[in-house]
């Protein structure tokens, strides 16, 4: 006999674009629990709605008062404003409360008996974990298990940080759903479907089919394909399919930097993407060889980026910084680099030391200082407590304090944003803004709105990206949206 299943989802703070989209992991959980006879609910507050009720409009103006007090402020100021993020902290715990009774609430409605929570990331792990801990409280038979890939990355460490709570993590079989289950219980999502490629070509083309369903269902459906385990020849043969089914959709696609050959890009264009994230960690040329590993230089990635802005493509650009060995000198590299390509955006993070990676493995040839202690303390929320400098990291960095590193990483996005590029929209939002600007003349202007409208947690302004353009209007021009034809590439001069 089936069990009572809840699905949850809560979303960490900010709000951002990925957590807005259709859930693809909750989809593949619901289908297999409901096949093998288990009774599913969903509740999943990744949605305006759900933001607008969960966390409440103190939370907009605790924002506003932390961050940036006036409405007319800069990117820059923005930026600036993070760095008040103790303060934020301080004054988001009064609604924290308030969050974790209405999640307790909804999720005991109906009596479950067991319950699966999606982690996407850490901000999402924190208010998993106290709403778990108010969970058993209330009903300690209650069956607690994770879902997602942040799961599965610190399953052994996030037993420890959740103890006495016995969490299971059980796994499901990608692609085993309908894509039209996204129609059956998301109201008020962003009109982005994603999925996960793998270099398999049977799970490809069961992509593609979900893919035709939802263009046959939908008015102006969007996609976003994450192919960053793709290889050129697969990257080329998926567009060349795509090609072929002349969808009329469009899309945007994360891969790696070395898939996007002329050829692949070309083709890609004609499929309908119209923007690209790619990783380019650093643009020293010695920490790419010396640090990353990686098979392509600088030189390398001015020639893409050339076909890139030829073939009139939007661009994220994912840098990783600081690293133990950057200094003023790579990042000065890196923005020149930056200021060559000319991305639309750019997204920064601090190195993700996973466990069971090499740079957890091999951490003190790398420069990480890395003990399992001290990652249970960032799961648990202790860290943060301690922490007076902002967002602290589970590892420490040979010659680098947790204070450096917050202020090199606000530094480096101080000055990209100097540049006049956008920082922290990821290629999703950035497809959302192409698709709700009207013209090329507006799309810097949508950017700016948009990206404000996320770190406001606006969801009245989030609205208006849903139902901006008229379905119409944006069917006539995106499907005779015209690309530049390619040009020889320049010659490139690495640094």
């Amino acid at each position: 006999m089936g069990l009572k299943t809840v699905l949850a989802t809560l979303p960490g703070f900010p709000l951002r674009g990925a957590a807005l989209a259709p859930n693809v992991d909750v989809l593949q959980a619901a289908t297999q629990l409901r096949a093998q006879g288990h009774t599913v609910t969903v509740l999943d507050w990744g949605t305006l709605e759900g933001q607008e009720r969960f966390d409440a409009p103190m939370v907009r103006r605790c924002i506003q008062r932390a961050l940036h007090p006036h409405r007319g402020c800069t990117v820059i100021e923005r930026m600036q404003g993070y760095r008040q993020a103790r303060e934020l902290n301080i004054l988001l715990e009064h609604t924290q409360q308030e969050r974790i009774d209405e999640a307790l609430n909804a999720i005991l409605h109906d009596a479950p008996e067991q319950v699966l929570f999606h982690v996407r990331d850490h901000a999402e792990f924190q208010t998993v974990r106290q709403v778990s801990f108010a969970l058993c409280q209330a009903r300690p038979d209650l069956m607690i298990g994770l879902l997602g890939t942040f799961a599965r990355q610190y399953q052994d460490m996030i037993v420890r940080a959740m103890d006495p709570i016995a969490i299971g993590f059980p796994n499901f079989d990608d692609d085993a759903y309908d894509s039209l289950s996204f129609l059956e219980f998301y109201a008020e999502r962003l009109n982005i479907y994603p999925f996960v490629l793998s270099p398999q070509s049977a799970q490809q083309e069961r992509v593609m089919k979900q893919v035709d369903a939802l263009v046959q269902r939908l008015d102006v459906p969007l996609f976003n394909f994450d192919a960053d385990a793709l290889t050129v020849n697969t990257l080329g043969d998926f567009a060349r399919a795509l090609v072929q089914r002349r969808l009329g959709a469009h899309f945007s696609l994360s891969c790696p930097i070395e898939s996007l050959t002329e050829e692949n890009i070309s083709l890609l264009v004609l499929a309908g993407c119209r923007a690209v994230s790619v990783t380019i960690p650093t643009g020293s040329q010695r920490l790419l060889e010396d640090f990353y590993h990686q098979s392509f230089g600088v030189s390398k990635v001015e020639s893409i980026f050339e076909c890139i802005h030829s073939a009139d493509l939007l661009s994220t650009v994912r840098l990783v910084y600081p690293c133990p060995l950057d200094d003023y000198h790579t990042a000065a590299e890196t923005l020149r680099l930056l200021r060559r390509i000319r991305p639309t955006s750019v997204l920064v993070t601090p190195p993700n030391v996973i466990p069971a990676s090499a740079w957890y493995e091999r951490a003190i040839g790398y420069g990480f200082n890395v003990e399992p202690r001290r990652y249970v303390q960032w799961l648990s929320g202790a860290l943060q407590g301690q922490s007076q400098e902002g967002q602290m990291q589970p590892y420490m960095m040979a010659g680098w304090s947790q204070q450096q590193i917050q202020k090199a990483s606000v530094s480096l996005l101080e000055a990209i944003a100097e540049e006049g590029i956008q920082v922290g929209m990821d290629t999703m939002e950035v497809l959302l803004s192409w698709q709700s600007s009207g013209s090329d003349e507006a799309l810097q202007t949508t950017f700016e709105k948009l990206n404000a409208a996320f770190a406001d947690g606006d969801v009245e302004a989030l609205r208006k990206f849903l139902t901006l353009i008229p379905v119409e209007q944006w069917q006539a021009r995106g499907l005779k949206s015209k690309y530049k034809p390619f040009v020889p590439t320049l010659e490139a001069v690495g640094n």
